[in-house]
């Protein structure tokens, strides 16, 4: 979601959902970045990096 220039996520884990900007930290994880196609995630623990991609088309 896109409001007033700023990006939040909405991410679920063990059936919380957590909104989360750029910078931000839940479950272990930080928001690296965010954009229209994708969301750049950390884990806190080993540093490892994940891509989760957004499809912006809607489908059927």
């Amino acid at each position: 979601m896109k409001e007033q220039g700023r990006w939040t996520v909405f991410l679920s884990n063990n059936g919380w959902v957590h909104a989360l900007r750029h910078g931000e930290q839940a479950d272990g994880f930080r928001i690296e970045s965010i954009s229209a196609t994708e969301v750049r995630l950390a884990q806190l623990a080993n540093q490892m990096k994940f891509v989760i991609r957004i499809d912006d088309e809607m489908k059927d």
